[in-house]
């Protein structure tokens, strides 16, 4: 259910919020990453990140979810959707999706983002090794545009490729808020969205994560190599799902012999 009035960072600058003192109250963390075919480095990167979140004084975990796309790119948003679902049902304060392809290079950036206080905070997008020599100009990964190390910023959107989220909010933009569908801007339509329900998102540019590639739209993939899922009746299912008791059973008599 959606409460009444907006919900705003906690961040007092006056503050000065350190990454060195420890985690209050032990916050709860999942890392949930979307897909486990990893790029060189970045499940390392996750493990280290969140080691150094314990060390803090916090708790946290790895959630790997697997491939659910029949389709490629077709399943993202259910697969973010999906690790939503989890932490709530774990009852974490807070979680980090995160793609196999954005690589942690600052051990303490889950500790940082964390202590920023933010309902919905993203990292700085580092693309620098992605940019042809000769091209100035990156690409627009976010809104407005904003350069590393100016603080933290607020923000309309970011592509979600990495972002944190206090659990609190879902109560505000449900536990589902990804929409299910392969379209354009689907990013300034999310942000949108979080806005209309009064959730502000922010931008840690003094936090930055490497990209190992650029997030690849469903129309770069070319359809005509799908075939279509083949019909399965109930019968077939119940069919196959016997003979794999059997197999299962063959397995663990074999190992007895």
């Amino acid at each position: 259910m959606m409460g009444t009035g907006p919900i705003h960072s906690t961040h007092d600058s006056s503050v000065g919020l350190s990454e060195e003192r420890p985690l209050r109250l032990r916050p709860r963390l999942l890392v949930s990453s979307i897909g486990t075919d990893w790029l060189p480095g970045v499940r390392e990167g996750i493990d280290v990140a969140v080691q150094a979140f314990q060390d803090a004084g916090g708790e946290a975990g790895v959630q790997a979810i697997g491939n659910l796309c029949i389709i490629p790119y077709m399943a993202l948003e259910a697969m973010r959707n999906y690790g939503i679902m989890m932490a709530r049902q774990w009852r974490m304060d807070y979680i980090l999706l995160i793609e196999n392809d954005v690589l942690i290079t600052d051990p303490k950036t889950l500790v940082k983002l964390v202590t920023k206080g933010c309902p919905i905070i993203s990292p700085y997008f580092d693309q620098t090794e992605l940019i042809p020599p000769g091209v100035e100009k990156a690409h627009t990964l976010y809104g407005p545009m904003y350069k590393a190390n100016q603080g933290l910023k607020q923000v309309d959107w970011t592509v979600r490729s990495c972002v944190l989220f206090d659990c609190r909010v879902f109560d505000r933009i449900g536990e589902r808020p990804f929409i299910d569908v392969s379209m354009y801007d689907v990013d300034r339509y999310h942000g949108l969205y979080f806005q209309r329900c009064g959730v502000d998102w922010f931008m840690d540019t003094d936090t930055s994560v490497k990209l190992l590639r650029y997030p690849s739209p469903a129309w770069e993939f070319d359809f005509s190599k799908v075939r279509p899922p083949k019909s399965i009746s109930w019968e077939d299912l119940r069919a196959e799902s016997e003979q794999k008791r059997r197999w299962f059973q063959e397995a663990q008599e074999a190992k007895k012999s």
